[in-house]
């Protein structure tokens, strides 16, 4: 799909035949919950202290037929440690926003 043929408030679902792939900043309660359980604990394998993943990736046990409101069409992935362009934001129908690659979407036609 080519950039900018969505916009906030567009209805999209993953395209035909592309891998959903999905991530989202995790949130204070979860940063608190990891540091609160025993993975947080010790050393990492360079000898320093281990820190809190930044976000949440889901590849798999994704209906590629669900649908998709665009919260933001243009956005900048910052969830690991680079900040990537070409990312989408959008929500599911659980209310939980996630960052998706823009050539994976394609727009539904309003209902």
């Amino acid at each position: 799909m080519a950039k900018g043929n969505f916009y906030k408030g567009d209805t999209v679902k993953f395209a035909e035949g592309c891998n959903p792939y999905l991530q989202r900043p995790i949130t204070r309660e979860e940063v608190q919950a990891w540091y609160d359980s025993p993975a947080s604990q010790g050393m990492n394998c360079a000898g320093e202290t281990k820190l809190a993943p930044r976000g949440v990736t889901r590849s798999y046990k994704i209906d590629p037929d669900a649908l998709y409101v665009v919260v933001k069409a243009r956005a900048r992935n910052r969830i690991g440690w680079r900040s990537l362009p070409g990312w989408a934001v959008i929500r599911a129908a659980d209310g939980v926003e996630w960052h998706a690659r823009r050539e994976s979407l394609v727009k539904v036609a309003s209902v």
